[in-house]
């Protein structure tokens, strides 16, 4: 396997912690505002714990043959002549 195909793998596991992150700043950290560092910090230890008491675990449901089908989906439209024309153009 090349370089280019554990590139997208990883960058698809990235995806998970993307979420995450998206999860505990929308049901945790934007629902109030924070006077303090220490104030936040509590209020992320506690939205962990909670999470941690009932956890729902994300889980990566992309197939390797799908992403490496996508991969040289990309490729051929990136290397196709008339996308090459047009990245060209848009650097000019």
């Amino acid at each position: 396997m090349d370089c280019g195909k554990n590139l997208w793998l990883a960058l698809s596991w990235m995806n998970l912690v993307e979420r995450f992150f998206r999860d505990i700043t929308v049901e945790c950290i934007r629902e109030g505002s924070f006077s303090s560092v220490t104030e936040l910090t509590e209020s992320i230890l506690s939205y962990l714990e909670a999470r941690n008491l009932n956890p729902k675990p994300y889980s990566w449901r992309a197939n390797g043959r799908e992403i490496l089908e996508k991969i040289s989906r990309a490729r051929e439209a990136l290397e196709s002549p008339s996308n090459i024309l047009a990245i060209c153009r848009t650097r000019h």
